[in-house]
């Protein structure tokens, strides 16, 4: 063989080692046992049964250790709604991996209380809020919970009724939940008044509304819906609305234009 022909094989030899080398250790490692989870553990728990947490867990003892699996098990976990925090920890454990999901769980619901209430009782508020005692704390209820109160309070006529929630822990790291309300005034319809009716009278228009005077004064639709009423004359009239408050009274005043239809 020539020197040039010597050159190129060697040139090749060494171009194709590495590769065949990698070849066997990829061979090697697809030929290794997989490694095989020996223990599952729970940490941080406190109220919630550790129980309740492995019922979440699909890896298995026993079964090849699936990083992609164990990412669903601390979803499935999370989503139980008890915890603020989810991870894993993976160590070696006897010739296996002991696999620990470390979680932090969310404060629980020692007391609810409504300060500033004078017009409700507080009964009554309470009967409104869906947080129980011993619940697992969570701000989207309080923030549900002052609407319906908010609700509640408008119904009653408190329209400018102001509610902030705070949340105080206790040292073992409950919660204690406080509504601060501002009642405001109760609004009234003070008097109704009508113009443009020429073939009805004030009395046929009022005896064909639902909104009276006296009555608290309705914000959420309720009074426009009160548009087309037919009377005893067998008339009917097509009706307008607009509202004059007074700054010195609660009771604002109504303004109905009435317009005859054939």
């Amino acid at each position: 063989m020539s020197t040039a022909g010597r050159v190129r094989l060697t040139i090749v030899l060494a171009l194709v080692a590495p590769l065949l080398q990698a070849s066997l250790a990829a061979a090697q490692r697809s030929q290794q046992p997989p490694i095989i989870i020996k223990e599952i553990a729970v940490e941080g728990t406190k109220r919630v049964q550790e129980a309740v947490v492995l019922g979440r867990v699909k890896s298995a003892v026993g079964s090849p250790f699936n990083p992609s699996l164990l990412s669903e098990d601390i979803r499935s976990i999370f989503g139980l709604g008890f915890f603020d925090d989810v991870q894993t920890r993976v160590e070696d454990f006897e010739g296996g991996v002991k696999v620990t999901f470390v979680v932090s769980e969310r404060p629980f619901v020692r007391d609810v209380d409504f300060v500033g209430n004078k017009a409700l009782k507080t009964t009554e508020l309470q009967d409104k809020v869906d947080i129980k005692l011993g619940s697992v704390y969570n701000p989207v209820d309080v923030q549900r919970a002052v609407e319906k109160l908010r609700d509640f309070y408008e119904d009653q006529g408190y329209f400018e009724v102001q509610l902030t929630p705070n949340v105080e822990k206790f040292p073992d790291g409950d919660v204690r939940v406080v509504f601060n309300i501002v009642e405001g005034r109760q609004i009234k319809i003070d008097r109704i008044r009508f113009t443009g009716n020429k073939g009805l009278t004030d009395r046929e228009l009022k005896a064909a509304l639902a909104t009276q005077e006296r009555q608290y004064f309705i914000l959420r639709g309720k009074v426009q819906r009160q548009r087309s009423r037919r009377t005893s004359s067998g008339s009917s009239s097509s009706i307008t609305t607009t509202a004059t408050s007074r700054p010195e009274s609660s009771r604002p005043m109504w303004r109905w234009t009435a317009r005859k239809r054939a």
